[in-house]
């Protein structure tokens, strides 16, 4: 089904005015000779597009419209269009294009909207391209496999969804099987479509499972191939392997390897795939590119740059960039380039569809041997991504997967996939929990609280713990002792030295008490000579409180305990001359 616009379609009119001063231009001399041209215009769904047929001239055309970001090309477009135009060759055209405003934008486009034929044999209805055509996108020997890119909000997903909802109504002609590097929240609405193998595989271990399914099977269809020709395998459906959000798992060798293959010799088992990403980056791929060879259609939806535009599309141009999200994309296959508005089917639609029970309720168990590759350790990390989880597990409240790709990207690290990263905070939060019961801990050196704490904050900080001290109490003190005033987090770092230091105190036997003027309780009595002789032995012979306390209870325990304070200032002025106390031995009768 087309959709035409009308005669009084102001997109209609702003393309013709567009296209007449484009043409006037290039006669009078604009490429500084007159260039004869052939024009047409198509009002697409979401931009309005110009093709200029210049015979040899297309190369000087195409450098003066193009360059500078277009600049030239702008001054002719009739409308006030949002983001960029582009400029580009379409077979042997000139195509300008540019985006249409939203309100000339169409940006919904239904399945009911949309001719259904035809349908059948791994074949889906994509979307209606500028023309009013509709888009039908499937496998073929030209095109066994399909690569979709595009960032948020781009409808990536969307896409996703639609080709297997309506490749789920072919279940006796196509098996889908679904992997889901968002751990499920991407595809795992479709679970239990028909025509599902068997569940979601939502994080590495099922993945390789689900993958390892598809290789047993590629690697069946290859058996009967070889004995009795590939006639033998027409009767068996067509397998679709929809993997979003692929390049989390890639970290992972055993997935790598399975989907390497899988691209690489599925096409004549009649086994297919439509790998997606939101980040398509050259790394994605594998070092020597070899997934992306094999990935010939593309659905280049809009991306954040250029580069990954040259990714997705697999030329610079035309610009995926340059697209306005929400649907909006490039369809490309060998020699055909549509703009395409993708359909659009929400949530809503898809709890609709019918529901039953997949194949498989568990994908099998598959080992390294059971496709030839030797198990390989999965998680080896470097010292900065070791340094930068430790940071992150060490954070009140810990960092989560989210913020640690954030610190990653931001060190200049590569970012690590979502089992791997997960893999990260729960080794380095289990150390940083070694750590902390073991009584260390990991201080920034931009902090405060790294600073080493002195004796005076010490014995402070000793105080406020017996005392039971609030961070104002201890602020007061501090002021009071005519010492600089804490912040709050060193406040805080100086009582918990105190209560570790209290607590060895005690564990030793003695305690903190208030100071007084008089080193005597009972105003101005002296200690007899007796006390001052049993408190210099219980200090020289290095008795505890307790065991001196009970030796003296009848002067009271507050004044005992500082008779032997005053006895041990004793010994150790003694000491420093060089005296101490010395048993005699009785001489015999």
């Amino acid at each position: 089904m087309k959709l035409q616009p009308t005669s009084n379609d102001p997109r209609r009119l702003f393309l013709e005015q567009t296209r007449k001063a484009l043409v006037s231009a290039l006669t009078q001399g604009l490429a500084g000779e007159a260039v004869a041209c052939q024009s047409s215009c198509i009002a697409g769904p979401r931009a309005g597009v110009v093709l200029l047929q210049v015979g040899v001239a297309a190369a000087k055309v195409l450098r003066l419209l193009s360059g500078d970001n277009a600049a030239i090309a702008r001054q002719f477009i009739a409308w006030n269009f949002p983001g960029d135009p582009a400029v580009f060759m379409s077979g042997k055209l000139i195509r300008i294009e540019a985006p249409w405003p939203d309100a000339l934008a169409q940006t919904q486009i239904r399945y009911r909207d949309v001719s259904h034929h035809p349908v059948g044999d791994g074949r889906w209805v994509a979307g209606l391209n500028e023309r009013g055509t509709t888009i039908v996108l499937g496998f073929s020997d030209n095109v066994p496999h399909l690569l979709m890119g595009g960032t948020t909000g781009s409808g990536k997903t969307v896409a996703l969804r639609n080709a297997a909802a309506q490749l789920s109504h072919q279940a006796g002609e196509t098996a889908l099987v679904a992997l889901d590097g968002k751990y499920g929240a991407g595809l795992g609405i479709l679970s239990n479509l028909p025509g599902m193998v068997g569940p979601v595989a939502s994080d590495v271990r099922q993945a390789t499972n689900a993958l390892g399914w598809v290789h047993t099977e590629l690697q069946r269809r290859y058996g009967l191939i070889t004995a009795q020709g590939e006639a033998a395998i027409a009767h068996l459906p067509r397998i679709v392997v929809l993997f979003d959000e692929f390049q989390e798992f890639m970290e992972d060798p055993h997935v790598r390897e399975l989907t390497r293959r899988l691209l690489a010799q599925g096409r004549a088992a009649r086994i297919h795939a439509i790998l997606a990403t939101q980040h398509p980056t050259v790394e994605a791929f594998g070092e020597n590119g070899s997934l992306k060879r094999n990935l010939v259609g593309r659905l280049a939806l809009r991306v954040t740059d250029q580069d990954a535009s040259r990714v997705v599309v697999g030329d610079s141009l035309p610009r995926a960039d340059r697209l306005m999200g929400r649907g909006d994309a490039y369809a490309i296959i060998p020699g055909h380039i549509h703009r395409v508005q993708l359909l659009l089917v929400d949530e809503a639609e898809l709890q609709l569809l019918p529901r039953e029970e997949p194949r498989l309720r568990a994908w099998p168990e598959v080992r390294p041997a059971d496709y030839g590759q030797e198990p390989t350790v999965h998680w080896a990390y470097n010292g900065s991504e070791l340094a930068w989880g430790l940071i992150g597990a060490t954070q009140m409240p810990p960092w989560g997967r989210q913020r640690l790709l954030q610190a990653l990207e931001a060190a200049g690290l590569e970012r690590p996939g979502s089992e791997r990263a997960d893999r990260l905070l729960e080794l380095t939060r289990e150390t940083a929990a070694v750590l902390s019961e073991a009584h260390y801990q990991l201080l920034s050196a931009e902090s405060p609280v790294a600073d080493e704490i002195n004796q005076q904050e010490l014995l402070l900080g000793m105080v406020a713990a017996a005392n039971d001290w609030g961070r104002q109490r201890l602020r007061q003190a501090f002021e009071g002792a005519g010492l600089a005033v804490p912040g709050s987090e060193r406040a805080d770092r100086i009582v918990d030295l105190g209560e570790a230091a209290l607590a060895s105190l005690t564990q030793s036997g003695y305690r903190l008490v208030p100071h007084t003027e008089d080193e005597t309780p009972d105003g101005n009595e002296p200690y007899d000579p007796a006390e001052v002789a049993k408190a210099l032995i219980a200090a020289f012979n290095g008795w505890g409180r307790d065991a001196f306390v009970k030796t003296m209870a009848p002067i009271g325990n507050e004044r005992g305990m500082q008779l032997l304070r005053f006895a041990r200032q004793i010994r150790d002025r003694l000491a420093e001359e060089n005296y101490q106390i010395q048993k005699t031995e009785s001489e015999p009768e």
